[in-house]
């Protein structure tokens, strides 16, 4: 277990905080006030529904020589878009 930097928010605000590579995706979001219902992107890949249940350290994040710092944002589908 590793402690790594999130910033989460949306793509106008984020916010730092750290917390443990072993933490579920979906547990961090519900934590930090997040809407899962939107679109969510991690460090520039979209996630899946799929993706939700794993942890920060199965995507790499805080493992062996992996990146420590992460961006985690959710965007809201527009109808027109």
């Amino acid at each position: 277990m590793n402690m790594i930097k999130v910033y989460y928010g949306d793509n106008v605000n984020r916010t730092p905080t750290m917390v443990e590579n072993t933490t579920p995706i979906h547990a961090f979001m519900d934590a930090h006030g997040m809407d899962r219902s939107r679109t969510t992107q991690m460090s520039g890949t979209t996630l899946r529904p799929e993706d939700m249940n794993k942890t920060f350290a199965d995507f790499g994040f805080g493992v062996g020589d992996g990146a420590t710092t992460v961006v985690l944002t959710t965007i809201a589908k527009l109808d027109n878009a």
